[in-house]
């Protein structure tokens, strides 16, 4: 038996050899892996994880009519526009409800505007908020 075979025996059978090659608890390299894993992977931020949050944002657009009463109005161009903040533009028609709706929309700062022939043009400036769901009705008035 050579001298390496013997030190190995030597080591394996007596309990007061060097401890110097012991292998850690397995339940510290669990924590020691899931530390650095979990550092690496995990946001730093809340301004980083609400970025991924998307928000709606839907409402009726109507036409103001005489004696305080307004009515649906179809068709009605709606604009979300966040290229002033460098996020997308979102537009679209109203339905013939009224409605209009956009989904998936990144939380910021937008300029929602609406439009349709014969009527005054509505713009109002809104802050989408992560993960919420935005609501914002208008009333437009005939031109002239």
């Amino acid at each position: 038996m050579n001298e390496l075979s013997k030190a190995v025996t030597n080591n394996s059978c007596n309990p007061k050899a060097s401890r110097k090659h012991e292998t850690l608890p397995k339940w510290f390299v669990v924590v020691l892996l899931l530390g650095i894993w979990g550092g690496s992977v995990a946001p730093t931020s809340n301004l980083w994880a609400e970025q991924f949050k998307r928000s709606s944002l839907h409402g009726i657009v109507s036409r103001a009519a005489r004696q305080g009463r307004s009515f649906p109005l179809q068709a009605a161009r709606v604009e979300l526009n966040g290229s002033a903040t460098g996020l997308p533009t979102f537009a679209g028609f109203s339905s013939a409800k009224g409605v209009y709706e956009f989904s998936s929309v990144p939380p910021g700062h937008y300029a929602l505007s609406f439009t349709a022939p014969g009527y005054r043009q509505v713009i109002k400036n809104i802050t989408v908020a992560p993960d919420k769901v935005e609501v914002e009705d208008v009333s437009l008035a005939p031109a002239g």
